[in-house]
């Protein structure tokens, strides 16, 4: 495993490499994660993949300027791996955030992009995000403001919320968690402020990738609580050369088990 640092004039990226076989391999964690989560993958697929994985603004030791990101960054940063790899093309792989920002840019590079692996992703059918997503993005830097300065108080409004029966259990832990700290409140708020420049459209997202034929694999969990995964097999179901694996696990799917399934199906090609 080596680590090395993509610069921009917005700061630096980091990122992970594991092997150095003929097929390169961009993956995008997701949100909380690191590059790191990639290891078991990175390892299994060494011996006839490169594979690179990136950790994402506000994550791991990338450092990251700017208050947001968007698809034109995304572009310069799979550019640039390109580049340093001497490699003219890739396949993406995205868990999560990750997928959600391959969902939102399956037009991006038509020469390029070779398949695309897709593990539980978000921005097809996630539970409890539609409504924050309405939200307006003067009013999102006035919430990271507030609660950057008084998290006490908006963890005692969850609590309430919850106490009232109108926030379930699950958001209320996760909130609890993401609000533990600054560094991870600051990184909570600057990921939302990045979502709206990658949107997803289900309906786009597929006719894109029935129009382009590419390799398409999408790994679910059956007992995934962010992810509607009947919701997304549905989604699935008209593409016709879709991989489609289903998990007995929850979200968190990258371990050494979907390390052996990626090992096995890019040796079927």
């Amino acid at each position: 495993m080596n680590a090395q640092f993509i610069h921009t004039d917005k700061g630096r990226i980091h990122f992970l490499s594991w092997g150095q076989g003929d097929r390169l391999i961009i993956a995008f964690p997701g949100f909380s994660n690191s590059a790191a989560l990639f290891e078991p993958i990175g390892t299994a697929l060494q011996e006839q993949c490169t594979v690179v994985a990136l950790d994402l603004p506000f994550h791991g030791r990338t450092q990251w300027q700017a208050e947001q990101y968007t698809r034109a960054d995304v572009q310069d940063w799979i550019q640039a791996i390109l580049t340093q790899f001497q490699k003219n093309h890739f396949e993406w792989m995205g868990f999560s955030l990750g997928g959600r920002i391959i969902l939102s840019m399956v037009e991006f590079f038509p020469q390029e992009l070779r398949a695309i692996h897709l593990i539980a992703p978000d921005g097809l059918a996630t539970y409890r995000t539609f409504y924050p997503s309405l939200v307006p993005q003067f009013v999102r830097r006035g919430l990271l403001q507030s609660i950057s300065r008084h998290p006490e108080k908006w963890l005692r409004l969850a609590q309430r919320l919850h106490d009232w029966r109108l926030l379930d259990h699950f958001s209320l832990i996760y909130i609890e968690k993401q609000l533990r700290t600054s560094i991870q409140t600051d990184r909570l708020f600057k990921t939302w402020l990045s979502l709206p420049n990658f949107p997803v459209s289900a309906r786009h997202s597929r006719r894109i990738l029935l129009q382009r034929k590419l390799p398409f694999s999408l790994s679910l969990g059956r007992r995934d609580k962010f992810i509607h995964t009947a919701a997304i097999r549905k989604w699935a179901k008209p593409i016709p050369h879709t991989q489609l694996h289903l998990f007995d696990q929850g979200h968190q799917l990258v371990n050494q088990e979907l390390g052996v399934y990626f090992q096995q199906l890019l040796n079927e090609d």
